[in-house]
């Protein structure tokens, strides 16, 4: 029976490992929704966890020694489990990173994040493979670590994020020797991993400040540009502004026309986990002659985690007509979100509706 079961799974391995993938992939895709949250983290843990020991027990069964029939069963499943959990760690980071993301300054990383799901062909053939594998670990603890260290210590920052990374290597430290244990040859590997240890942190690093990888756990909730925020007498936040339509609604770039020399409101709804209370910025740009982002002016503001809608907060400028920006950076100048709009002046009245904010 079991000799069956395992000649079946060697000749479909190519058909059950995608579909074990894509399953882990959408099972977190529909389950987990926020960086912070008690289950979330457990269940990326559990991933995390369960492909510590699928790689282990991988690198165990190339021992060429009889187990225990319990341990040899374990063994033949290791690599499915191993496919399938590291779908589901993919999704979740697929998630929390498009979150933090801004489009504008992190395209880069999402591209490579969303590049390595679709080819996940070429992954699957490379699974059984040792530097592959533990390549794969390492970039997989690293980006768990990079969200969860600063959720845990409560702050972020570059000194946090370096942490993360420190913890990560030692982490990755204890990992290979333990693999050395299971399968001696492992060893020969050794120089080549620490050194591709190094390499991923040291790329993760670039990254960062480079402001390419987005400013996780932060995320930009909501944002919109207005003709007038205020709090009425339900202490409601109250923005105004013409009715946006379907097409200004999926493609947020307003043409906002104002009578000339009045204010423009700049809306955002940041999303902090609890304890992280942190400062952040508006930075107001517009377009030179030279098509060159300037700076006309920068609003600061203490954010307060914790609130699951998102931390409001707006700034607001007298712009002149052209085209403008502004960005919501964290005070180490990552990019958390940016609105884009363009102003337009007029001497007519202008009809503005009102929302709740």
């Amino acid at each position: 029976m079991k000799s069956t079961v395992k000649q079946f799974l060697e000749t479909h391995k190519k058909r059950i490992s995608p579909i074990l993938f894509l399953s882990g992939f959408i099972f977190d895709l529909f389950t987990l929704t926020q960086v912070d949250l008690l289950y979330d983290n457990l269940v990326l843990l559990g991933h995390l966890v369960i492909i510590s020991i699928s790689i282990f027990l991988i690198h165990l069964g190339k021992r060429h020694q009889v187990f225990s029939n319990t341990l040899e069963k374990i063994i033949m499943f290791a690599p499915f489990t191993l496919v399938f959990s590291f779908g589901g760690i993919l999704s979740g980071y697929v998630i929390f990173y498009t979150k933090s993301a801004s489009l504008v300054s992190n395209w880069p990383f999402l591209l490579v994040l969303y590049g390595l799901f679709l080819t996940s062909e070429f992954v699957f053939n490379k699974f059984q493979q040792t530097l592959f594998q533990v390549g794969m670990w390492f970039a997989a603890t690293l980006s768990f670590c990079i969200f969860f260290v600063p959720v845990i210590i409560r702050s972020v920052g570059p000194w946090i994020f370096l942490l993360s990374n420190v913890i990560s290597i030692f982490i990755g430290w204890l990992f290979i020797h333990l693999l050395i244990k299971a399968y001696q040859p492992t060893k020969e590997y050794l120089p080549f991993i620490k050194t591709m240890f190094i390499s991923v942190s040291f790329g993760f690093i670039a990254l960062y400040f480079l402001n390419v990888i987005p400013p996780i756990p932060l995320s930009m909730k909501d944002s919109g540009i207005y003709h007038n925020i205020y709090r009425d007498s339900d202490n409601q936040l109250i923005g105004e502004r013409p009715e946006h339509t379907l097409w200004q609604r999926i493609f947020p770039i307003d043409n906002v026309v104002i009578t000339k020399g009045t204010a423009v409101y700049a809306y955002t709804s940041i999303y902090s986990p609890a304890g992280i209370n942190t400062l952040v910025n508006h930075v107001w740009e517009y377009k030179n002659k030279d098509s060159a982002w300037t700076e006309f002016n920068k609003v600061s503001f203490n954010l307060t985690g914790g609130r699951n809608d998102g931390f409001r907060w707006y700034s607001f400028a007298k712009p002149f007509a052209g085209d403008w920006r502004v960005r919501t950076t964290t005070k180490h100048g990552q990019e958390i979100g940016v609105i884009f709009f363009s102003i337009s002046e007029t001497t007519d009245g202008i009809v503005l509706e009102k929302e709740v904010l």
